[in-house]
């Protein structure tokens, strides 16, 4: 009988693929390397706050570069999947990011949520991130995600747009509605 390790995964799509039957797994405590062979967990990278993974890019990034981006605890971080060395890429980005991507092919733009309703613009300087823009969000987006010029930001009240060229936000496009009924 296998023991089983109790750690809490947050969702399928903080599960990826890092080679044969290789696997990076993002839980509360951290990164693990996880190998289904030997059924096997690794940690290789303690969690200080949450685990936030710089989306878009990670596929490729593991593949070409053997690197996995995400901010932890205000900090920029790289890890190499292969020898589990970790480089700081920023140390200390001002607000707090509950979720971010990059925008661009060569990794130097990107767009966050800061849990204070706001969509933050960053470029990627030799020193860290740079903030370039703060456009405030009427409700609370929990989801980020872009498409050619547009980028996406979901959440519990619905979906807003922002268009990156015209730097225009556009609130509430489209609106959840929870309905109830009195009817028997």
């Amino acid at each position: 009988i296998r023991r089983q390790r109790q750690m809490c995964i947050r969702d399928r799509s903080n599960i990826y693929a890092i080679g044969n039957s290789k696997y990076l797994v993002i839980s509360d405590k951290g990164l693990y390397n996880y190998d289904y062979e030997s059924n096997v967990f690794k940690l290789i990278y303690n969690a200080q706050n949450e685990i936030i993974p710089i989306r878009n890019k990670i596929n490729e990034r593991i593949k070409d570069r053997k690197e996995f981006h995400f901010i932890d605890n205000k900090r920029y971080i790289s890890i190499n999947v292969n020898t589990n060395k970790i480089d700081v890429i920023d140390q200390d980005i001002a607000h707090q990011i509950n979720d971010i991507l990059e925008s661009d092919k060569n990794g130097n733009d990107f767009y966050a949520i800061s849990e204070n309703k706001l969509l933050l613009t960053y470029k990627r300087t030799k020193n860290g991130l740079k903030l370039i823009d703060k456009t405030p969000i009427k409700h609370t987006a929990h989801t980020i995600s872009d498409f050619d010029d547009l980028i996406f930001l979901s959440g519990n009240n619905g979906l807003s747009i922002f268009e990156k060229s015209k730097k225009l936000i556009i609130d509430n496009y489209i609106v959840c509605l929870l309905y109830t009924s009195d009817a028997a």
